[in-house]
């Protein structure tokens, strides 16, 4: 089975509805050039190993060009969105409604469930990722933003709605979490750790989490 993405010229789309717009229309119309970062990054992509390929039937246009891989979270997705960020080409993921547009953004590891890796984070892709944390996996509604592997904020949703917030800032004895149910505090606290704005330490009230303590098994009464 295909998984389809699009490339479309960044700045094109500020929105997921935008996007639509933009993939409904490609291949559809008078054709013009090919716009040529998204020549260059299907060429790269025709040449590597992530077995992606244009779509027949949807010849790309000026609007951008529909792609197809297979199992994107085993690294496809990943390479797409390396191969495509400093070139000014956003990538619309067709079948989960995402639009990742590289501007704006800033160089820091994304980590989704089943280690799935984005090379990059804008405030607009945060939010979606809080609304939709569990891609490809939605039995793990998670995502981790790191910039080392003992350095790093991850955002948990329950399934009661509420945000599960924990920072780690170098190793388990530096571990805090906070609590909430505003995707708004949670979306500026990712964003300010993100971008080295130290507000995030202060806005809300950490709580160190003894993570050794919480992984014991309960006593059983006597």
């Amino acid at each position: 089975m295909s998984y389809l993405f699009a490339l479309i010229p960044a700045g094109s789309a500020d929105s997921t509805a935008q996007a639509i717009d933009v993939v409904h229309e490609i291949g559809s119309g008078p054709r013009s050039q090919v716009p040529e970062p998204i020549c260059v990054v299907l060429t790269d992509l025709a040449a590597s190993d992530a077995a992606v390929f244009s779509v027949g039937g949807r010849p790309a246009d000026a609007r951008g060009a529909v792609i197809a891989t297979h199992d994107p979270e085993l690294g496809a997705l990943q390479e797409l969105l390396s191969l495509t960020k400093d070139r000014g080409v956003a990538v619309y993921d067709r079948e989960f409604q995402r639009l990742y547009d590289p501007r704006g953004s800033i160089a820091v590891e994304v980590i989704l469930p089943g280690d799935v890796r984005l090379p990059y984070l804008s405030r607009s892709l945060l939010e979606s990722l809080i609304v939709q944390p569990y891609w490809p996996y939605p039995e793990s509604p998670y995502f981790i933003v790191a910039r080392a592997e003992q350095i790093f904020i991850q955002a948990y949703r329950h399934e009661d709605g509420t945000f599960q917030l924990e920072h780690r800032d170098g190793g388990p004895g530096a571990h805090f979490e906070f609590q909430t149910r505003d995707q708004t505090v949670v979306a500026d606290l990712m964003w300010a750790w993100a971008t080295a704005n130290p507000s995030w330490r202060t806005t809300v009230a950490w709580s160190l989490l003894d993570l050794t303590t919480a992984c014991q098994p309960l006593e059983e009464e006597i």
